[in-house]
């Protein structure tokens, strides 16, 4: 899931960048300044999202209409820029045009790739992908789409192998690396990918750790894939972790957590902490909270749980992060509150049949035994 943050000065980067802050002065005493417009624009598309891109945009139709047609450069920028304001269909037809003006040059190839994968017209896609590389073979933009395409058509083997062969000249690639990892994931190789991970960390730290922004503004770290594959690998070996048992009654909640899983646990909580204390804006900060919170529930730190889940913002209240609520609340045994929530919940969801039990358990907590016994509170 992608989510979208409005900016402010406060908060956006492009006011944050001392350097974009001093451009942006220029540009506006001097819209003719060419040079700093195109900086301007360089900067604002090294980490872009819908916002940043209106605004280098803007700069580079000045200089695209004011010199009546600017340089390849000017032009290609314009043309990402285009991609992640949404106007897919003016970007493909100056990809198009691009590769027609500009044939020995990648970039456009690259773009109308993507578009049209974007687009979901795999074998249009497929055909020009198969032009670019007989002219283009060594650029690793072209190779990192070659392994995109088989993903996107779940040709996992075959995106594996791609990775494998561009690792060897590519070692430090971030994208690669994420292209393995998630083939290997999808190879039901888990252990595998974990060691992918480790050892890209160990050699390569900083582009582990590296921000990278698709065209809706997500941030994908190396580092996040690893913090979920460790969650993945904790589930592995700590089946049913928090175990119910009830008699005469009352009722008793033990952890079933081995201490293999708790470390891979704390490695997740470690990395998406870094995340998000590391990075002054991304897209995704709410699905690195969702999976920090579900790390710390399972350790049994529910305390913790909530505060996480009270940082995600209240209109982004999904079906995940109230049950997560609903079954911390449980385990703080802040029973009412416990009941009051789920009730509304399964009032929006009544096919959630595991927070049935819980509820009842509930009533069982408060000494309801009669609703206890029912299994399933009446309104």
């Amino acid at each position: 899931m992608s989510v979208f943050f409005p900016e402010t000065s406060d908060t956006n980067p492009v006011f944050l960048n001392k350097q974009l802050e001093s451009l942006y002065n220029k540009i506006t005493e001097n819209p003719k300044d060419y040079p700093s417009q195109k900086q301007y624009a360089e900067i604002l598309l090294e980490r872009p999202n819908k916002d940043r891109a209106l605004r280098a945009k803007k700069s580079l139709e000045i200089i695209l209409t004011e010199k009546k047609g600017g340089d390849i450069n000017s032009e290609f920028l314009y043309l990402n820029a285009l991609r992640f304001t949404g106007e897919t269909k003016k970007a493909k037809y100056l990809a198009e045009q691009g590769i027609e003006k500009y044939p020995n040059t990648a970039g456009f190839h690259v773009q109308l790739i993507s578009i049209l994968m974007t687009e979901n017209n795999m074998n249009q896609a497929e055909d020009y992908l198969n032009t670019a590389l007989k002219k283009f073979h060594n650029d690793e933009k072209i190779i990192r789409l070659e392994i995109k395409l088989h993903m996107l058509l779940n040709n996992w083997e075959k995106s594996l192998t791609l990775c494998n062969e561009a690792l060897q000249s590519h070692p430090e690639d971030q994208r690669i690396v994420i292209g393995q990892i998630q083939s290997l994931s999808n190879l039901n190789r888990t252990h595998d990918a974990v060691q992918v991970c480790e050892k890209f960390k160990d050699e390569f730290p900083q582009q582990f750790s590296l921000a990278m922004w698709d065209v809706k503004g997500d941030y994908l770290p190396c580092s996040f894939y690893y913090a979920q594959l460790c969650k993945i690998m904790a589930d592995c070996k700590s089946n049913e972790h928090q175990i119910i048992s009830v008699k005469n009654n009352q009722f008793n909640v033990t952890s079933n957590l081995t201490e293999e899983a708790k470390s891979f646990l704390k490695k997740a909580i470690d990395e998406t902490t870094d995340i998000l204390s590391n990075t002054e804006y991304h897209a995704s900060q709410n699905n690195i909270k969702f999976l920090q919170a579900r790390c710390y529930q399972m350790l049994g730190k529910f305390e913790e749980t909530m505060i996480i889940l009270d940082e995600i913002p209240s209109e982004y209240d999904t079906r995940i992060k109230q049950a997560l609520k609903i079954k911390s609340l449980f385990f703080l045994k802040k029973y009412q509150k416990c009941i009051d929530m789920g009730l509304t919940f399964l009032d929006s969801f009544p096919d959630e049949r595991t927070l049935n039990k819980i509820i009842a358990l509930c009533y069982l907590g408060l000494g309801n035994t009669k609703e206890f016994e029912i299994g399933m509170p009446q309104r």
